[in-house]
């Protein structure tokens, strides 16, 4: 395991806090992030002018519904993704990022956004795309 998986795991931590089955682990995570930047990758090839705006993602680690959600946000903003995580009500996945008036233009009214939806902690880690594609 490697400081970076130690990072992540003390930040998932809270989403993860009273649950058994609904838990979140940099394992999953790193796969996640790396599959993001891919399709971004790929997205950006093809729409150029998307890069100038924040991307989002969620994970959602949703196997019991007697449990809380524990879920991780990522937001790319340029170069930099920040990760967040939190737990929430169990169908609060489904709906979050599908209203009509959700923000597309600000990372910061992404992350309200999320916090509005779910209990995210206090912290978030950044990370660029190179540590992302060099974590092993």
């Amino acid at each position: 395991m490697t400081s970076l998986d130690d990072a992540i795991n003390t930040l998932v931590a809270q989403a993860n806090a009273d649950n058994r089955d609904n838990t979140l682990k940099a394992s999953a995570i790193r796969p996640w992030l790396v599959e993001f930047l891919d399709t971004l990758d790929e997205e950006f090839a093809r729409f150029p002018e998307e890069r100038e705006l924040p991307q989002w993602n969620l994970l959602a680690a949703d196997f019991n519904h007697d449990e809380p959600l524990a879920v991780a946000v990522v937001v790319l903003d340029g170069d930099k993704l920040t990760l967040y995580s939190g737990q929430g009500e169990f169908y609060a996945h489904f709906d979050f990022g599908e209203a009509d008036d959700f923000p597309e233009d600000e990372a910061a009214d992404i992350e309200a956004a999320a916090r509005e939806a779910f209990r995210l902690g206090q912290f978030s880690f950044d990370l660029d795309r190179e540590t992302v594609r060099g974590w092993s």
